[in-house]
């Protein structure tokens, strides 16, 4: 057989060099890390690519990160931790207003 026909043969039997390639990167066991690091490269190229957008989402989810911690401190505070005296159930709240104005 002439070399040209057995290496395509050879090509069509095992695959080519870019499949040998990918089967071999995918059997090494680190290739979600690989392609993670591909995909935070490409997100920063795209990042710097369009600064506007890349502005607004980023102070969006500063906003979204600040109003989630605020109103979770004010729930903790409030709702979920127990009060800091004992027999909290026995507090009772005394008011009174002056509604005879005297001059």
């Amino acid at each position: 057989m002439a070399p040209d026909e057995a290496r395509r043969l050879a090509l069509v039997r095992f695959g080519g060099v870019a499949q040998i390639q990918e089967s071999h990167r995918e059997s090494r066991g680190i290739a979600w890390f690989e392609a993670a690091c591909q995909d935070v490269r490409f997100a920063i190229r795209q990042m710097r690519r369009s600064t506007g957008f890349t502005a607004i989402a980023i102070l969006t989810l500063a906003i979204g990160i600040g109003a989630c911690t605020a109103i979770f401190s004010v729930v903790n505070g409030v709702i979920l931790r127990p009060l800091p005296f004992k027999n909290p159930d026995q507090l009772v709240w005394i008011w009174a207003s002056n509604l005879h104005l005297t001059n």
